[in-house]
């Protein structure tokens, strides 16, 4: 009987033991789950901090370095704002510090955030079956967007603006380079056309290593904008009737339409005048072709900045085409048309050994193609783009954003686009 009960407390201690050993076990558990969620719930604060800035950048289009604290039901959140270089104008990098109220733990995450606006972009919708739509030798400057692949050979050089870092570059299918002397994206130069791009690449890259700065796949998909014909015939009736009918050639000829009561006219293209000028304000209708065959310098009337023509042709350009006041902040022209489907809707051209400068906005619906070396300065939004030869093709730089053509489409095609998001040491910025 003895040694019975002595076994019976022998059991009865060790029973006793792995039920506390169990209860500790469940206790530690419970309070690995229970850390574990106030981990997951204090990022979802820092989440939604970081989600309020990129709100307020959509909102307005800019964000300014600054720091802002708000609550939700779960917690609080501090968010920085920072733009780490001033020539760079599309990325920031923004914190945000979440505090679970209940347990009081912190989480900071930080993500770099691109505001993208291909309205001040060399644009090129490649259409529904996302072919690749450039080809040959180029030399881009400035943010770039297809919504297809790209494929470049020869001397080939995609760049920044001047004075400015961080340029996207983003393309909507593979990037296929087939020279070695293709530079993607700039080198490691601090500023300026050789310094590094934020290069965005949706599909397969087959030679990475001649792409400088690469941040992610993310590349979403933008329509071309849509014109409206009768928008832009009624916006030039109510501009004093400036509606040309028939073909337009700006040659040796001088042109004058849309009277005002003063005897001036709101267009007027005088071949006997210094450079050719071209006066042009509000919005023109040309119903026809338009062909700018002379070296033209356009400006505008007293108060106006600006001015869009609207052709239903094909517009044809084989000479410079160049701003008379500071371009684009005192002075821009938009030429818009229409997809005629079996033409090139816009076609640039220059004599033999010339290079025209073509400083203005170009849009159509349907194809352009430019045959010689030409300069481009300026937004070109097109369906299909075709380069036979070695343009240069320059977005404008920001100064337009306070300057941008009457009812040229695009005007607000931005978009925000983002890395993934890392964790940080939590510690409060300065």
């Amino acid at each position: 009987k003895g040694s019975a009960m002595v076994l019976a407390v022998i059991i009865s201690v060790v029973l006793l033991v792995l039920v506390i050993i169990g209860i500790a076990l469940v206790s530690q558990q419970s309070s690995l789950v229970a850390g574990s969620r106030q981990k997951s719930q204090a990022l979802a604060v820092a989440e939604a901090g970081l989600d309020a800035a990129i709100w307020r950048l959509e909102r307005n289009g800019e964000l300014s370095a600054q720091s802002f604290t708000e609550y939700n039901s779960e917690g609080k959140y501090t968010v920085w704002v920072q733009t780490p270089d001033a020539n760079n104008t599309t990325r920031y990098v923004i914190k945000s510090l979440g505090e679970h109220t209940a347990s009081g733990t912190q989480k900071k995450i930080e993500q770099d955030v691109y505001y993208v606006n291909l309205s001040r972009a060399v644009f090129s919708y490649s259409g529904a079956n996302g072919a690749d739509q450039i080809e040959g030798s180029i030399n881009i400057k400035g943010p770039f967007y297809t919504a297809g692949g790209l494929n470049i050979s020869g001397n080939v050089g995609i760049y920044n603006l001047d004075n400015s870092t961080g340029n996207p570059l983003m393309i909507g299918g593979d990037l296929t380079i087939g020279s070695a002397s293709v530079n993607v994206g700039g080198t490691g130069q601090p500023i300026g056309e050789n310094s590094p791009m934020a290069v965005f690449v949706k599909g397969a890259i087959n030679k990475p290593g001649q792409v400088f700065t690469f941040v992610s796949k993310q590349v979403p998909d933008i329509a071309l904008p849509n014109i409206v014909r009768t928008q832009f015939l009624d916006a030039a009736q109510g501009n004093d009737n400036a509606v040309y009918t028939g073909d337009l050639v700006l040659d040796s000829t001088l042109v004058e339409f849309g009277m005002r009561d003063d005897s001036s006219y709101t267009f007027k293209y005088d071949p006997n005048a210094a450079n050719n000028q071209l006066t042009t304000e509000g919005v023109v209708y040309v119903d026809g072709d338009l062909t700018i065959s002379k070296p033209i310098e356009y400006t505008h009337g007293a108060g106006y900045t600006k001015s869009t023509i609207f052709v239903t042709g094909v517009i044809t350009i084989t000479n410079d085409i160049i701003a008379s006041g500071a371009y684009p902040s005192q002075s821009v022209l938009a030429l818009v048309n229409e997809d005629k489907s079996a033409v090139d809707d816009i076609v640039i051209d220059a004599p033999q050994g010339k290079k025209p400068l073509v400083q203005c906005f170009l849009y159509s619906s349907g194809q352009a193609t430019i045959e010689k070396k030409v300069t481009i300065h300026g937004s070109l939004m097109t369906k299909m783009l075709t380069l036979n030869q070695v343009p240069d093709l320059e977005a404008p730089d920001d100064s337009v954003k306070d300057n941008y053509p009457y009812l040229f489409p695009g005007k607000d095609l931005a978009f925000i686009t983002t890395s993934n998001w890392r964790e940080v040491k939590p510690v409060v910025e300065p």
